[in-house]
């Protein structure tokens, strides 16, 4: 066998073998809340979750479905001053917040780990299409001419409530998503018994491979593009029938009527929050890519016990800067394309918000690059740690033990 071809053998042995800690495990483990009645506790939480749902389409589906038009993107005239404001502003919390966010809770720690990913994979896609209908409906009601609380038949108060709603929902999208990534690319399940009680541990993590984490991004931008351009293709629509604003009540006429303040907030609230989505995606790429290229030769250079003990504090916001700059940057976008033929790019905001995330990004670069300092491999390690209600030092604190597996020894260097 020649030279060249061993060098292939050890290469494809070197990729079956790699991160073989992170590979999935069969061992089914306990739940985190043990108790007699788990099973019934896992249906329980499950119910929870689609009565979230139920509950919102229960309060917005009597004001939102008479509102379309017989064709497609119309909506019918209706009065705008005699919209209903009998509706209970405390559906609206229990629909978006409370049963999605506690029924999954109930019924993810109650589940074995093999039950525990069924559970994060289903809620993670469930709570995801009910915030993008959410969003859409919203967006609907207000450019169909009526106030944004007029969806659940609220008092105008309500409408900066009604708008933040689907926002409210992505908490509980992100913590489905995050622990069923945590369960397929990770040894959490693993250590899953040490993180309940301690509250924090650091996991062996298998990386998305580098072309699959640009998709990623790639369809992260295209919905982006797709909640700023897709408004203004559908206003510019509307615009051409000039007799929509003068129909008798009752008449079908192309959505949207107008963009009064509410559409506005709606979209530049969810452009916003894709934005700062897409950069927390980018930044993970980015470090991703630093640390297989140019700082390859820094994971696990040895540094001092005080700067490792002060990057681990700092490293759970590494990618903060890079994520928040995704949401200044769409707003500098927004204020490029206003809603409104009377609406002027407004250069003094433009400037500052280019300017902060120009700053942000620079930042955020630079923690990306130092994050090896805290002693964790950036690629195949990841600490974690639970939020604490109440009490944002002990959620962001430096925890005083960490439970890692360990570490697989390294290859020496041939000299070549």
């Amino acid at each position: 066998m020649t030279a060249a071809r061993r060098a292939v053998v050890r290469a494809n042995l070197a990729r079956m073998t790699a991160h073989k800690r992170a590979q999935p495990d069969p061992v089914d483990y306990a739940p985190a809340d043990q108790s007699p009645f788990g099973a019934a506790r896992v249906v329980v939480g499950l119910l929870l979750v689609l009565a979230g749902a139920v509950v919102l389409a229960v309060a917005m589906l009597p004001q939102l479905v008479p509102t379309f038009g017989a064709d497609p993107f119309t909506f019918l005239i209706q009065d705008r001053t005699g919209a209903p404001e009998d509706g209970n502003g405390t559906l609206l919390t229990f629909g978006a917040l409370v049963l999605p966010a506690g029924g999954f809770s109930l019924a993810y720690l109650s589940a074995t780990s093999r039950t525990r990913l069924w559970i994060a994979g289903f809620c993670a896609a469930f709570f995801t299409l009910q915030t993008v209908l959410l969003a859409g409906a919203v967006l609907w009601i207000t450019g169909a001419g009526l106030h944004a609380a007029a969806l659940f038949a609220l008092p105008r108060s309500f409408d900066t409530g009604v708008i933040t709603s689907p926002l409210a929902l992505l908490f509980s999208v992100a913590a489905a998503a995050i622990m069923f990534v945590l369960a397929k690319r990770t040894t959490f399940d693993a250590q899953s018994a040490d993180y309940f009680a301690e509250g924090n541990t650091v996991v062996r993590v298998r990386p998305l491979p580098v072309v699959v984490h640009a998709l990623w991004a790639v369809v992260a931008l295209a919905v982006l593009a797709a909640v700023l351009y897709v408004p203004l293709a559908l206003i510019e629509r509307a615009a051409l029938d000039s007799a929509a604003g003068t129909l008798p009540e009752g008449s079908s006429a192309p959505w949207p009527r107008h963009t009064d303040l509410d559409f506005a907030d709606a979209r530049a609230a969810y452009a916003v929050t894709v934005g700062i989505l897409v950069g927390a995606i980018v930044s993970s790429l980015i470090k991703k890519v630093l640390y297989r290229t140019v700082l390859r030769g820094y994971i696990g250079a040895p540094v001092s016990a005080q700067t490792e003990d002060r990057w681990k504090g700092i490293q759970s916001f590494a990618h903060y800067p890079i994520a928040v700059a995704g949401g200044t940057a769409t707003a500098v976008v927004l204020f490029l394309l206003p809603t409104n033929d009377y609406d002027e790019p407004d250069a003094t905001a433009i400037a500052i918000f280019t300017s902060i995330s120009i700053a942000l990004l620079l930042l955020g670069l630079f923690l990306l690059s130092s994050v090896w300092k805290s002693g964790d491999d950036p690629l195949h390690e990841s600490a974690l740690q639970q939020g604490v209600v109440g009490d944002l030092h002990k959620t962001f604190a430096v925890p005083d033990r960490r439970k890692r597996t360990p570490k697989r020894p390294k290859r020496p260097r041939r000299n070549r």
